[in-house]
């Protein structure tokens, strides 16, 4: 600096300041403060002139270079350069080699810099999402679950990430929330696609209390100016990402982040739509005997009714075994009534492709419902409800959603952004039961589920996605495991918790029997955890054994 402004500089010091954002992430920042009542106009140049600033970089780095110590092999800085009589009082040791790499650093990096105008915290969440939209919904996170409830954290690789605590006092409930995630790196099988948000499990635990696994869940965040006119292109790819059954996929809009409960919105679920006496039928199987296992999704009934997408799903957050199937194929089949309706009867069944006609047409018995833009084809096997409810994956439920004709301005277009969010709720709520479908206008490429060959290929699948995500270190156990025909792990890299803090990485892991392989030992209530090297060249038949034991135990208890 003093070659630079070509006097002396003492009155200008330097402090270092390291913090962590929000408890979580380390940042040291370095500040220059100037000692000279009112300044002496030294630091105002840095901060106005970048090519001022880039200056006095260049000639440190230049200095450090050309210093005489470093003619002297046994000496790292000298009186000259880094180690002068202020600097004693320093912490540390100060390094020449190291303050010149960090110099040579910035300049290296010099064009990816930016200036900033807010503080250090605010800069790096900012930098995490990419739109208002995106924002608003992190700040609808903080005012549910609570502003400490959502931390930054760091993710292996230097990636940027929240943790949430989406729980309460009597249970946990950790997700690790990454933002534009290119979905199909992670999961093979989904299309490909940048989604706005992943939402994982933490630790990726089955939820508690359930055999149900607790799955990632895609957030996309919907502005009616950039989507209304790829309706169709995002409901086939968000339809491919949830036929994966690796994945839930939820859609927000503008207006769903308000909470407000808005009675324009199409639900032909919502029981102002239903025929008098259905809510008493509800109501009455809920609390009759032998419907004890029916009872627990009342709750579930009850969203699918009346809530918005929104609390949908912080519901499934709060509560990641909460899903909607059984809701869905009880309220169907109370719509369907004692003996159902001929398919060809259905109001506007014209309208419906001769896939969706032979997709419906696998059932006997046939309902519809509807309100306002949108249609639900429902059809379900022969027999009396109490015996056919429980057979989620017989029922079949077909969404047609319709939109307003779009108005030059897509903002001006009357009922639009209701109708949007009608349509996305019902595929939020619906994405559960395997036999779901969906119609809309341009997407006749898309076809309905094939039931028949569900799930065949899944355990390929389970494996190829292992593989794809693992470290190339566990590669080879990973094959001998698949040959073998054992069970694909369902966890990859996923953070181990003890309560609410990350103690170790789960390499690969198997939640349904709580084994998880690391490469760095540590130890976790109720779990096997195992040590191994992936870069030695040790044997894997020790290691195989470890895991199928424990693996062949499980399928024993089963």
């Amino acid at each position: 600096m003093s070659l630079s402004f070509e006097g002396k500089v003492d009155h200008i010091r330097s402090v270092v300041v390291e913090e962590k954002i929000e408890g979580q992430i380390g940042v040291r920042s370095l500040y220059l403060y100037d000692t000279v009542p009112g300044g002496s106009g030294y630091l105002r140049q840095l901060a106005e002139r970048p090519e001022t600033l880039r200056g006095v970089i260049e000639k440190a780095a230049e200095a450090l270079r050309d210093c005489a110590c470093t003619q002297d092999p046994n000496k790292d800085g000298c009186f000259r350069c880094v180690r002068s009589y202020r600097s004693q009082f320093g912490p540390g040791d100060p390094s020449r080699d190291t303050a010149r790499a960090m110099m040579e650093d910035v300049l290296l990096h010099w064009d990816h810099l930016k200036r900033v105008e807010s503080g250090v915290n605010r800069s790096i969440r900012d930098d995490m999402v990419e739109s208002v939209l995106e924002r608003r919904f992190l700040d609808a996170l903080r005012q549910t679950f609570g502003a400490e409830a959502l931390k930054p954290k760091l993710l292996p690789g230097a990636r940027q990430a929240y943790q949430l605590n989406a729980g309460n006092e009597a249970r946990s409930a950790f997700w690790t929330i990454e933002t534009q995630v290119q979905i199909d790196m992670r999961f093979p099988s989904a299309p490909r696609k940048r989604v706005d948000f992943l939402l994982s499990p933490a630790g990726g635990v089955k939820a508690s209390g359930t055999a149900v696994e607790a799955l990632p869940i895609v957030v996309e965040m919907d502005g009616l100016t950039n989507h209304a006119e790829t309706a169709a292109e995002d409901i086939e790819t968000r339809l491919g990402m949830i036929r994966t059954r690796k994945l839930r996929v939820w859609s927000l809009a503008w207006d769903d982040l308000s909470r407000d409960h808005d009675e324009r919105v199409p639900n032909p679920f919502h029981e102002r739509k239903l025929e008098a006496g259905m809510t008493g039928r509800l109501a009455a199987i809920l609390q009759s005997p032998g419907f004890e296992d029916i009872r627990p999704h009342a709750d579930a009934l009850r969203m699918l009714q009346s809530v918005g997408s929104l609390d949908g799903l912080f519901a499934c957050l709060r509560a990641p075994e909460m899903r909607f199937n059984q809701a869905v194929t009880l309220l169907s089949r109370i719509l369907i009534g004692p003996t159902g309706k001929q398919l060809d009867t259905l109001p506007r069944i014209a309208e419906i492709s001769e896939d969706g006609r032979i997709f419906l047409g696998s059932n006997p018995l046939y309902g519809h419902q509807s309100d306002q833009t949108l249609d639900l084809y429902f059809s379900a096997p022969a027999g009396a409800p109490g015996a056919s409810i429980r057979d989620l994956d017989a029922y079949r439920v077909l969404l047609r959603g319709t939109l307003p004709r779009l108005e030059e301005d897509v903002l001006r277009t009357v009922g639009l952004s209701e109708a949007w969010r009608g349509l996305w709720r019902m595929i939020n709520f619906l994405q559960d039961l395997r036999g779901f479908h969906v119609e809309f206008e341009g997407m006749e490429a898309v076809a309905a589920p094939d039931m028949s060959r569900f799930p065949v290929g899944a355990d390929d699948l389970a494996w190829r996605e292992a593989e794809t995500l693992a470290d190339e270190g566990f590669h080879p156990l990973l094959r001998e495991l698949k040959a073998g025909g054992f069970i694909a792990p369902d966890l990859i890299g996923q953070d181990a918790m003890a309560g609410d803090a990350v103690i170790g990485l789960i390499e690969v892991g198997w939640s349904s029997v709580k084994l998880g392989l690391t490469e760095s030992g540590f130890e976790m209530e109720n779990w096997d955890i195992l040590e191994f090297d992936s870069a030695a060249d040790a044997p894997l038949s020790e290691m195989l054994d470890h895991i199928i034991a424990r693996l062949n135990k499980k399928e024993t208890m089963a």
